[in-house]
């Protein structure tokens, strides 16, 4: 019984051109920050102050995480006031900021520095929740909303907060051969460019967005 609800959602996602909901991006989206946060404290070499680094990193993800939250719901109502393709491009901004300084986050040798490099990608993975559930709601007929965000969010945390924190873990074995110790740090590097792609996905479907939602409610 539960295939048939889940099918027309996915369904009515297909028929529309807002890449963002398709079921991949939201995976994405965490995969290319959160689960790069939730590494930090396993690239912190020195396990004498894991304890500190994770305090410091749950502090930062409880409070600039649900002021991110809050914010971009905030802005996405002011931006779509002017133009609705802003409130799905801002979310590609936010991760395109995650590149450059995930990456710097981990080639630094100070702890705070690298912990405030990681800011931005604390704010993406919480920055996206609020326009990009009303958006995958919206695409879809009245009915079918509570079934949409619950899709968006179970694909989003099985996939990229479970395989994402695997993948990172997998790729830096692959490289210890090679890398030795600095695997980690490469690989962490590397899932950073993850953000490239999950702001091109938001830039394609604010193009579309309009449209759309325009035709959210035509019953084919």
């Amino acid at each position: 019984l539960l295939v048939v609800p889940v099918l027309a959602v996915l369904s009515r996602w297909r028929t529309g051109r807002w890449v963002p909901a398709t079921p991949l991006t939201p995976a994405l989206l965490l995969m290319a920050a959160m689960s790069l946060v939730s590494m930090a404290v396993s690239f912190d070499r020195h396990n004498s102050l894991g304890k500190v680094c994770g305090l410091w990193l749950g502090l930062l993800m409880g409070v600039v995480g649900g002021v991110a939250m809050y914010g971009g719901g905030v802005l996405a109502d002011h931006l779509a006031k002017r133009d609705l393709r802003w409130s799905a491009w801002m979310v590609g901004v936010a991760f395109l900021l995650t590149v450059p300084f995930g990456a710097l986050a981990f080639s630094l040798e100070s702890r705070a520095l690298s912990m405030l490099c990681l800011v931005p990608s604390i704010v993406a993975a919480n920055f996206w929740q609020a326009s990009t559930l009303a958006h995958a709601q919206s695409l879809v007929r009245l009915r079918m909303r509570a079934m949409a965000s619950a899709i968006l969010l179970l694909i989003a945390n099985i996939i990229g907060l479970g395989a994402g924190p695997w993948a990172i873990g997998a790729v830096s074995d692959a490289l210890a051969p090679r890398f030795g110790a600095d695997s980690l740090r490469y690989s962490l590097m590397g899932f950073c460019t993850i953000g490239l792609w999950v702001a091109w996905h938001f830039w394609q479907g604010g193009k579309h967005l309009a449209a759309d939602l325009a035709r959210a409610d035509d019953p084919a």
